[in-house]
């Protein structure tokens, strides 16, 4: 994603496009960055739950080998 920002940045000064300022380049890879951002974070909330879930089946697997009477002392 950030090559993808100096592409489009480039390109657009290839292209000969009118200058933007400084700030409105700012404005948009702020933007580009934020949006990111939140991606990153729904992906660690997915890994995360995979984890949990991840652990969870494996204790309900290790549980399944044992009998109630194992269990109890």
């Amino acid at each position: 994603m950030a090559g993808r920002i100096v592409i489009d940045l480039v390109e657009d000064e290839l292209n000969c496009e009118e200058a933007e300022s400084y700030q409105d380049k700012i404005a948009k890879l702020e933007g580009k960055v934020a949006k990111m951002e939140q991606e990153i974070d729904v992906i660690k909330e997915m890994i995360a739950d995979l984890k949990n879930s991840s652990h969870e089946n494996s204790l309900d697997y290790d549980l399944r080998g044992f009998s109630d009477k194992d269990l109890e002392g």
